[in-house]
């Protein structure tokens, strides 16, 4: 049980009151079902921080470092989503305060993030398969207490951090060949000149047309701007 002051026996546990108070319940009502303490409501208010505006002024916690990979777990398994086919983890709330200063705990981490106002909440986005696996590293390198079923979502992930880092560059390097190409051939209206060009054949061309639709309609719709041109 949860202690609050002044030797006033709380009948919530902690992550009860902390889950009532973002879902918008009153100060006083939270205070009311603890144990229906006036002095629970002042301390509430005073003491740890909590108040009316939380749309705005609710924070992170202060927490310790080392603390701090276990309070976001925490808050990922109550209030986290993961799509790990998407490369996607997502945090929904109706704080923006309290997002934009959990977005700032991952940016500081490197995890690629994007915030969006979505109707009449937030949503917060940790994108990329980079990201989500520096993201799971951290939360579970010490992990005691976790949502199993979460965790094993990030379980699906078979390679290391430099092998994805790896696979990464090289994605970025065909995309660029891939605008390469395309903008020599919008020149020349030559295929084999535009894979001598950047260097590769017309199998690797064929792959690319095959695989890659993006691509291939920016292909076909130069194709057609010529056949309408002449």
């Amino acid at each position: 049980m949860l202690y609050i002051t002044r030797n006033k026996k709380c009948t919530l546990e902690k992550s009860e009151i902390i889950k009532m108070y973002e879902e918008g319940e009153r100060t006083a009502e939270i205070a009311r079902r603890a144990n229906g303490s006036k002095v629970m409501k002042y301390d509430l208010m005073n003491l740890h921080g909590m108040t009316s505006d939380k749309s705005n002024a609710l924070q992170i916690p202060k927490i310790p470092e080392k603390y701090l990979s276990h309070f976001v777990r925490g808050y990922f398994d109550g209030d986290g989503n993961v799509n790990y086919e998407g490369y996607t983890v997502t945090f929904v709330g109706n704080s923006l305060g309290f997002l934009l200063s959990l977005k700032s705990v991952f940016d500081l981490r490197g995890f690629t993030t994007k915030l969006k106002l979505v109707r009449n909440h937030y949503r917060l986005f940790i994108v990329s398969r980079l990201s989500l696996k520096m993201f799971a590293d951290w939360i579970y390198r010490e992990k005691e207490k976790y949502l199993e079923r979460k965790y094993s979502e990030f379980e699906k992930e078979s390679l290391e951090d430099t092998e994805l880092i790896n696979k990464i560059s090289m994605a970025k390097t065909i995309l660029e060949k891939k605008k390469n190409f395309l903008e020599l051939y919008s020149h020349c209206i030559d295929v084999n000149k535009a894979c001598n060009g950047i260097g590769i054949d017309l199998k690797t061309l064929d792959i690319w047309l095959r695989n890659d639709l993006e691509f291939e309609d920016q292909f076909n719709l130069i194709k057609k701007m010529v056949r309408d041109f002449t």
